[in-house]
């Protein structure tokens, strides 16, 4: 699957010619197989060796902090170009809460909610987790990102390798403008091809760029954080699979067209709370499809 990048975010491009000239998109030679994991079977067991504590994370991020501050800001132009691409969304709606109250896309961002990237690179070089803050510093202080956080919980450290990095966003179609931009100006800069948990537990977004959206305490009562591949399974939907033993006696067949069915009614009742917010809206997600 090439990366499906706009060419105006092309870093070679972007230095040479016009904001916004058509053309074709660069190709990434990476093609992760992410495959679709029955969440009826437990988590998909993954290699947890490469956990490394030799080092601490905090000597790694106080390193990789320094050397940010040793360099110059060379992404101002670029992250203009990419906050005025968000700005064109016009992304202003609300989200509905289970009590019927709503929330603004900006409130729901700031707590959190929504879509969340993952990005995969090696924790333990300081110089590669500098080219990732680099990035993510200005875009967080632009607003394309709502937070983001290396470490700390996450990533191989933790037992949880393609989760170095967390990136906060929100939006479906914001999530996929900051996916395609981080996808085009990391490629070759330590951004690797996902791995681990990241595999079953979240959705491409590109080549190298994986998400899935999370839910804060607002909605815990009817949506869990997770259950389904690249979003939470709904209360309900738990509550019968317990009801059923988790269908260990069922036909494999009948089992997986119950949870093709399942998955598209869990799609639906995230629909009814958050709209295109969840779905996206110029750049709408298939979210049915299993890759």
């Amino acid at each position: 699957m090439p990366l499906n990048i706009p060419r105006r975010y092309d870093p070679a491009f972007s230095e040479q010619g016009p904001a916004g000239t058509p053309g074709a998109a660069p190709t990434l030679n990476v093609s992760p197989e992410i495959k679709f994991i029955d969440p009826l079977s437990g988590i998909a067991n993954f290699d947890t060796s490469v956990v490394n504590t030799e080092i601490p994370e905090e000597e790694i991020i106080t390193a990789a902090r320094s050397i940010v501050e040793s360099r110059p800001n060379i992404y101002s132009s670029a992250i203009m170009l990419l906050s005025h691409d968000i700005a064109q969304l016009d992304l202003d709606g609300t989200i509905k809460k289970p009590d019927g109250s709503e929330l603004s896309y900006d409130d729901a961002m700031r707590k959190v909610s929504g879509w969340k990237l993952h990005l995969n690179f090696d924790p333990d070089n300081p110089e590669v987790v500098a080219n990732f803050m680099q990035l993510l510093d200005p875009m967080k202080a632009a607003g394309a990102v709502s937070t983001y956080k290396i470490g700390h919980g996450g990533g191989r450290k933790a037992g949880a390798p393609g989760k170095e990095a967390t990136v906060y966003v929100g939006h479906r179609d914001k999530a996929q403008l900051v996916a395609d931009f981080i996808g085009s100006y990391m490629n070759g800069d330590g951004l690797l091809a996902p791995e681990g948990e990241a595999l079953h537990d979240d959705l491409p977004f590109n080549d190298l760029v994986v998400g899935r959206f999370e839910v804060t305490n607002t909605h815990f009562e009817v949506l869990s954080q997770y259950g389904m591949q690249g979003f939470g399974a709904p209360m309900h939907i738990i509550q019968r699979w317990l009801a059923e033993g988790f269908r260990k006696n069922m036909d494999p067949l009948e089992r997986q067209q119950k949870l093709v069915m399942e998955r598209q009614e869990a799609i639906e009742f995230i629909t009814s709370f958050f709209g295109d917010y969840f779905t996206g809206k110029k750049f709408p997600a298939d979210l049915t499809t299993r890759p």
